[in-house]
């Protein structure tokens, strides 16, 4: 591909950007997309899940067989905001699946292609893995791995109907400071912390048919939490006491205060360690990773 001076220096032109759908696995025809933070990454494949077919004797293949599409994608964001985190972490309704939580999405990214807008656009969306990093001095940072029902090849004509963005968003993006002094708390006691991550599977997998090679549809089929904490080893906390009786705790991390709040309920230690380096004149750090019966996002 040969790119040609374009009127901006930027090769992406619009932020990456979403909307639930109507149909699953179809775009909408109306509606405004919302942006996804401040876009670091974002990585867009297609898997064939070609079958080698052999035979008894000769040495070389005797054909392929293609398999069913898979259409994964990796995104990396710095957050401004709990939209898609809330898809992503919080628990589907399957009693009554309405709203975004339980409704795909359709994802647009635009970009350069020749000195020409093209659109890329991944429906039937749903985020399968999602993982949050809060460490000092640095901005929060969002891991995406998408479950996609089909990515369509590029095109230079937009999608239908939609009334895209087309203004990138702007900082300050959520940081170790943004949830005020000692934001997370175990069991209703705060913790002097110095890096937090949780990563939320939804296990999301592709159904299909026979005679098709994209995915039917997309399900979560079972959540699971796992966290991991660095905290300074202090009379504030009880991680090794809890790991010890196995005593679950309510654990929250405030991600931005009076506004959101990511809250583990029935959170168990898992594993426990202490470190500390003779070379070092850092303080004691205590690490606890566990995992968790529920978890939610304001």
């Amino acid at each position: 591909m040969t790119v040609k001076k374009t009127t901006t220096p930027q090769l992406v032109v619009y932020p990456l950007q979403y909307i639930p759908e109507v149909t699953e696995g179809t775009v909408p025809t109306s509606g405004t997309p919302i942006a996804v933070g401040l876009n670091s990454m974002i990585s867009i494949k297609k898997d064939g899940q070609w079958v080698e077919v052999a035979q008894l004797g000769p040495e070389d293949l005797a054909g392929l067989t293609q398999g069913p599409q898979k259409y994964p994608v990796q995104v990396k964001y710095n957050p401004v905001d709990s939209n898609l985190l809330k898809i992503a972490v919080n628990s589907a309704n399957y009693g009554t699946p309405t709203g975004t939580i339980s409704t795909s999405l359709s994802f647009i990214l635009a970009a350069y292609f020749n000195g020409t807008i093209n659109y890329i656009v991944f429906s039937g969306v749903r985020p399968g893995q999602i993982q949050y990093d809060r460490d000092i001095g640095k901005p929060d940072v969002v891991s995406i791995d998408l479950v996609c029902m089909s990515i369509a090849a590029p095109t230079s004509s937009a999608p239908t109907g939609l009334t895209l963005v087309t203004t990138f968003l702007t900082g300050p993006a959520w940081n170790w400071l943004s949830g005020g002094a000692n934001p997370l708390t175990d069991g209703g006691s705060s913790q002097d912390c110095k890096k937090f991550s949780i990563t939320v599977n939804r296990n999301v997998k592709e159904d299909y048919t026979l005679g098709n090679l994209n995915p039917f549809g997309t399900q979560p089929h079972g959540r699971r939490i796992a966290w991991n904490a660095d905290c300074l080893w202090d009379s504030q906390s009880t991680f090794e006491s809890d790991f010890a009786a196995g005593t679950p705790r309510t654990m929250i991390l405030t991600l931005l205060t009076s506004t959101s709040v990511l809250t583990l309920s029935n959170a168990y230690k898992t594993n426990y360690s202490r470190d500390e380096d003779v070379s070092s004149d850092m303080s004691i750090v205590e690490t606890a990773t566990g995992k968790a019966f529920t978890v939610g996002v304001t």
